[in-house]
């Protein structure tokens, strides 16, 4: 069974506590442009706006089912180091053999099944271009990801970076921590090894349901550990304007990605929306999707006390000019013997091409967030000299 509209209605109108649908926030600014606001980041560069919420003071948490297209691997992207053998399906072009903002996570979604899609990302630049704050330099558009081309293509990539940039505040007493373990590519190219970069410690968290009804990590317990073609998925993102020296460009920045392909319809009921949510409580692996996550909420003091997750979500030294919008290819017979023989009993599948994206490069940090597993401490590689 293909993921329908029926299905992506029904997985975009499921809620956790804090997130608004794409489509209540959109339809809410076709209303009321002045709805919603724009915020520029505090720390960071400073050409990072986030759309706002005025009534949470808050950047606004959405969430949407979208249909997967392709994905590069989700702990090690398009990183692949000098002298190691890339994952199949992947080309030259989108390779990235340095450690830096270029090397991500790239997931890009089908937009053919649900239309509104792309006239939502034109919606949304379109609104912003009429604040008189943004983009005052009058910088064009890039041409990564524009609305014509997502428009034209029906794909929607969107990026993760794999690094962050080490600096006293995320590498402390000679060492660093992130909620995951790491690749041996990734922790090679870092820290103490190399001196600029340390793993993103807020990658995507990307959980599926497990036999037991309960949420799991997708890399460490899923029999597919890999987003793939056809996968439907529940993503929980923020919308990143970024304005670098030469153009200008936006992003959607993902969160956490559920994927629900495997899971009962009967598990969840949509919830009515909520203008008032001041916490992000997500779910976490070993969480009871049904749940909904209703641990209490935060003050606006404990939610601000960290503000890393606006800081670095483009990068000052990558011009966003210089993204190419992604290749369109068609699959090779392995990729196509690949799509047909996933593992995932019961899974959702859809009859999509292979595609990848050349170099989007958007962003260097993704936002800050507890990704900890119950009962869990945080794993942490510890200065060693080689």
């Amino acid at each position: 069974m293909s993921p329908n509209a029926e299905d992506i209605a029904h997985w975009s109108s499921v809620l956790f506590e804090g997130e608004q649908t794409l489509e209540h926030v959109v339809e809410t600014m076709k209303k009321d442009r002045h709805a919603y606001t724009i915020k520029q980041a505090k720390t960071g560069y400073r050409g990072n706006w986030f759309l706002w919420d005025k009534e949470t003071d808050d950047a606004v948490l959405l969430t949407h089912a979208f249909v997967v297209a392709y994905s590069t691997p989700l702990d090690t992207g398009n990183f692949v180091p000098e002298g190691c053998t890339a994952p199949e399906g992947m080309f030259d072009s989108q390779l990235r053999r340095e450690p830096g903002p270029r090397a991500q996570i790239n997931i890009t979604y089908d937009y053919s099944v649900d239309t509104n899609l792309a006239e939502y990302v034109e919606f949304f630049e379109t609104w912003v271009k009429g604040i008189p704050d943004f983009n005052k330099v009058k910088r064009e558009r890039s041409k990564w990801m524009t609305p014509s081309y997502i428009a034209d293509s029906s794909r929607h990539t969107v990026s993760i970076p794999i690094f962050q940039r080490k600096t006293a505040f995320n590498c402390k007493d000679g060492k660093y921590e992130v909620p995951y373990d790491v690749n041996p590519w990734i922790a090679e190219a870092s820290f103490p090894h190399n001196q600029q970069w340390i793993p993103n410690p807020a990658i995507v968290r990307v959980l599926e349901l497990g036999n037991d009804e309960t949420l799991i990590d997708v890399l460490k317990s899923s029999d597919d550990p890999s987003l793939s073609s056809g996968d439907l998925v529940k993503m929980t993102f923020k919308v990143n304007f970024a304005v670098g020296p030469s153009s200008w460009t936006s992003n959607y920045m993902p969160i956490q990605i559920i994927r629900v392909g495997r899971v009962n319809r009967d598990l969840s009921t949509p919830v009515v929306h909520s203008e008032n949510a001041e916490s992000y409580n997500l779910p976490k692996v070993g969480d009871k999707l049904g749940t909904y996550i209703t641990k209490g909420t935060k003050s606006k003091k404990e939610r601000h006390k960290s503000e890393e997750w606006d800081s670095d979500a483009f990068d000052e030294e990558t011009d966003v000019d210089q993204k190419e919008a992604s290749s369109l290819k068609e699959p090779t017979d392995k990729g196509r013997t690949r799509q047909a023989g996933r593992k995932g009993k019961g899974k959702m599948t859809l009859d999509t091409e292979d595609e990848m994206t050349s170099d989007p490069g958007l962003q260097e940090e993704a936002p800050k967030r507890d990704r900890d597993e119950p009962g869990k401490k945080k794993r942490h590689a510890k200065a060693k000299p080689k």
